[in-house]
């Protein structure tokens, strides 16, 4: 699947998320998630861009693999997620295969709906907060691209953050 989302630093994350609901934007979630990532055993992924993740999100467990980012502008990249039945013991298997734990990041995720793109407002530990527009069921990436960032435009965000969060963390120190 693709992915095609942008993402910004917030400094007056209330006041985005008035301007969201101005939008018409209505609030469709709220969750706590918590994402394990792994080191690759004969690969970096900081070196390739890609990602491979355990979230535990509300009682319910995702595998994620995130391809390298396909555009200089937004972090648009192809997506594979794989529910699990068990996170713990897929953490034990990627550990047996040579894989090794990197980092865990935490977050309170508040989602809504504006049209048909996705808009979440993150608190993530140890980082502060976030806005994140997705291009939900986007098949075109440069249509997808369009519709992101001129949402972004009418909320007044045009300094966007290409790194993840987990990029973020690992250059602050922490893990």
């Amino acid at each position: 699947m693709l992915e095609v989302e942008a993402k910004a630093h917030l400094e007056e994350p209330e006041r985005v998320i008035s301007n969201v609901i101005e939008l018409g934007g209505r609030e469709i979630y709220f969750t706590v998630q918590r994402d394990t990532y792994y080191r690759h055993p004969g690969r970096d992924f900081a070196r390739t861009d890609e990602a491979l993740r355990i979230r535990e999100e509300e009682g319910r467990s995702f595998i994620t693999y995130k391809g390298p980012k396909l555009d200089p502008e937004t972090k648009s990249r192809e997506e594979l997620e794989v529910p699990l039945v068990d996170p713990t013991d897929l953490g034990k298997l990627l550990l047996r295969l040579g894989f090794e734990p990197v980092a865990v990041v935490e977050k309170r995720r508040r989602g809504y709906l504006v049209g048909t793109l996705e808009v979440c407002i993150d608190e993530v530990k140890g980082l502060g907060y976030f806005l994140e527009v997705e291009a939900r069921e986007c098949q075109d990436l440069e249509e997808g691209k369009a519709r992101v960032l001129d949402l972004l435009g009418r909320l007044g965000l045009d300094r966007m953050e290409r790194r993840s969060y987990l990029e973020l963390l690992l250059e602050r120190g922490e893990e």
